[in-house]
C-alpha cells in the first residue's frame, strides 16, 4: 500500500468545491425568486438589474425593462424626492438601510402602494456596492385607511351638526378630553380647543350645588348602575345619541339632558346649572 503522506488534497476533499458553490447559489436563487415579497437588486444608477417574480408581477414590467430604467421613472412624483434623498445617503455610505411607504406606478398606469425596505451591501473592502430593495404590497391597507378617514369625516360632520355637545372623555373630575364638538362654544362660550386643553374645566363649569351629584351619577354609571330618571320628554323634544363616540348631551325643548355611554345604560338628568363666560345659567349640567 502506497503512503499518502504529503499528497496534495484532491478537489473532492476540499469543502466548498465548485459543485457545492453552484448548489448554494442555486438555492439562493430559488429563495430569491419564490420569496413572498418583491425583491430587486439596484445599482447606484437606480436601475434594478435583478428582480423576482413578485416584483415583476406586481408592477407589470419585464426584467429587461427594469434593468433599462431607473426606479425614478416608475415612482410616484409625490414620493420620489424623499426616496431619492434616502438613496443618495445610502450610496454615499452615510446610512446602511431605510424604510418608507411609497407609491409605484404600474406599467398599466395603476398605483401600487408598498412598504419599501432598502439595505446597502458593501464589498470586501467595506465600500458601498449595491442595494437590495424589498417591497410589501400595502395597497389594501391604504384603501381601508382612506375609507376610514372618509367615514370619520362624514361622521364628524354629522356629529358637529346635531343640536348637542358630543364628546369623548375619561371619567372623573380631571379626566382628559380627546374630543368635544364645537357646539360647546355656543353653549358655554369656550372653544373646543380651550375645553380639551384643561381637563378640569368641565367640572368647574358645573354649579357647586350640582358637582357632587354629577360625580355620584358618573360613578353609578361606571359601576353599571342606573342613573336618576326624570319624567318622559314632552312631544317634540329633540334628543341625540352617538353609541360609538362617548357621551352625548342634548339640550331638549324642556331643558332636560340625556347622556349615553357606549357600554352602559342611558340616563336622564334634571336641568342643572352650568357656568358660561357670562355667568351662571340654567343650561343642562354637563354630567359625563
Amino acid at each position: 500500500m502506497e503512503s499518502t503522506d504529503g499528497a496534495e488534497p484532491q478537489p473532492t476533499d476540499v469543502p466548498g468545491t465548485a459543485a457545492g458553490a453552484a448548489d448554494r447559489v442555486g438555492r439562493l436563487e430559488t429563495i430569491f425568486e419564490l420569496a413572498p415579497v418583491g425583491i430587486g437588486i439596484v445599482d447606484f444608477e437606480g436601475r434594478t438589474g435583478m428582480t423576482n417574480e413578485v416584483l415583476r408581477r406586481s408592477l407589470g414590467y419585464a426584467p429587461e425593462e427594469f434593468a433599462a430604467m431607473p426606479f425614478a421613472e416608475f415612482s410616484h412624483p409625490g414620493d420620489l424626492q424623499a426616496n431619492l434623498d434616502l438613496f443618495a445617503q445610502m450610496t454615499a455610505g452615510e446610512i446602511d438601510h431605510f424604510q418608507m411607504e411609497k407609491r409605484f406606478i404600474r406599467k398599466d398606469g395603476g398605483i401600487l402602494w408598498v412598504d419599501l425596505t432598502a439595505s446597502l451591501v458593501r464589498d470586501a473592502d467595506g465600500n458601498p456596492d449595491y442595494v437590495i430593495g424589498m417591497t410589501q404590497d400595502i395597497s389594501e391597507r391604504k384603501r381601508l385607511e382612506s375609507e376610514l378617514r372618509g367615514a370619520e369625516e362624514r361622521y364628524r360632520l354629522l356629529v358637529e351638526r346635531v343640536p348637542a355637545v358630543v364628546y369623548v372623555a375619561e371619567p372623573g373630575s380631571s379626566g382628559s378630553w380627546s374630543y368635544v364638538s364645537p357646539q360647546i362654544e355656543r353653549m358655554l362660550g369656550f372653544t373646543a380647543q380651550e375645553w380639551m386643553a384643561d381637563p378640569e374645566m368641565w367640572f368647574r363649569q358645573i354649579h357647586p350645588d350640582d358637582q357632587v351629584i354629577a360625580l355620584g351619577e358618573e360613578d353609578r354609571i361606571l359601576r353599571g348602575g342606573m342613573g336618576v330618571e326624570s319624567p318622559p320628554l314632552p312631544t317634540g323634544c329633540v334628543t341625540a345619541t352617538e353609541p360609538r363616540c362617548g357621551c352625548v348631551m342634548t339640550r331638549s325643548c324642556c331643558g332636560t339632558t340625556r347622556a349615553t355611554r357606549p357600554s352602559t345604560a342611558s340616563w336622564w338628568t334634571s336641568p342643572g346649572r352650568s357656568a358660561s363666560r357670562n355667568g351662571w345659567n340654567t343650561r343642562p349640567s354637563m354630567i359625563r
